[in-house]
């Protein structure tokens, strides 16, 4: 959990080298272990924006 925060910053700076190294997919885990709905104060807007970014990223 404490990682999640790391994890997050690095997929909004490199997306792309998060996903190639693991980061996000160990982001989501953790994700959906804790059942974590927030990754800002503006809730699932942001969070399905946030995976768009990631997903898409080339």
């Amino acid at each position: 959990m404490v990682r999640l925060p790391v994890w997050y910053l690095k997929c909004m700076r490199d997306p792309v080298a998060a996903r190639e190294d693991g980061s996000y997919r160990r982001f989501q885990q953790v994700v959906e272990r804790e059942n974590i709905t927030h990754y800002a104060e503006s809730g699932a807007p942001h969070r399905n924006a946030f995976h768009q970014f990631v997903e898409r990223a080339r």
